[in-house]
């Protein structure tokens, strides 16, 4: 008996002719189709993201393989240049001054 009040009282109808069981499936079925149009739009953002990290990531590899290139080149034309700017000095020892300092006669 008290099963059947119960059943009564939760399938009781509601103010518009509708059973509340059933009321209650419409507001469930609502938000799992709101939850499904959430996640389908976060979903979307993160590929969007995705797409857009990845876009950059080949911009900056490309970008890296060039200043790796130029450094390569750079350090290449200094090993070059070093021996020319040792030798270039090292011959030349000055026997005298080029100038004398005045700085103790005042």
């Amino acid at each position: 008996m008290l099963e059947q009040l119960k059943k009564r009282a939760h399938n009781s109808i509601g103010p518009l002719g509708i059973t509340t069981i059933d009321s209650r499936r419409q507001r469930n079925k609502k938000s799992a189709k709101r939850y499904r149009d959430r996640r389908k739009a976060y979903i979307s953002e993160l590929e969007n993201t995705a797409v857009e990290l990845l876009e950059q990531l080949q911009y900056h590899e490309q970008e890296l393989e060039v200043l790796r290139r130029e450094n390569a080149c750079l350090q290449h034309r200094v090993s070059l240049l070093e021996p020319m700017h040792r030798n270039s000095f090292s011959n030349y020892i000055p026997r005298e001054p080029l100038f004398e300092l005045d700085i103790y006669k005042y």
